[in-house]
């Protein structure tokens, strides 16, 4: 799954929650997932995004397992929320690829926020 490493990258960083305003929550989840990408595949993506992107949890695991799938310099450059959904831009900050962005899409569900795609930037 050496393609789907940035994708993993990208979507587990989006998802983190917390204290503060939905673009801070949001922020986080991209910070979170980028340090510990496994994350992506148990906590922050919707299920319909793990059969589009992985087919199953497993080959997610498989893909946020692999080396260089952390990024722990990953960037939020842009977050945009309206309603109950989210765009942001992240931008990988570890080698290889430094600087390529990703769009993420996300949708708020039970007041968490959760990946629904991982587009090229």
């Amino acid at each position: 799954f050496p393609a789907t490493g940035g994708v993993v990258l990208t979507l587990l960083g989006v998802l983190a929650c917390g204290g503060g305003n939905d673009v801070e929550k949001i922020t986080k989840l991209i910070e979170a997932y980028g340090k510990n990408p496994r994350e992506l595949c148990t906590t922050y993506a919707t299920p319909a995004m793990i059969r589009a992107q992985f087919v199953n949890e497993q080959n997610c695991l498989r893909a946020a397992s692999s080396p260089g799938a952390a990024d722990p310099r990953v960037k939020a450059d842009k977050v945009s929320v309206t309603g109950s959904t989210a765009v942001a831009i992240r931008t990988t900050g570890t080698p290889p690829g430094v600087g390529m962005k990703s769009k993420i899409y996300l949708v708020k569900q039970d007041g968490h926020w959760k990946i629904t795609q991982v587009a090229a930037g």
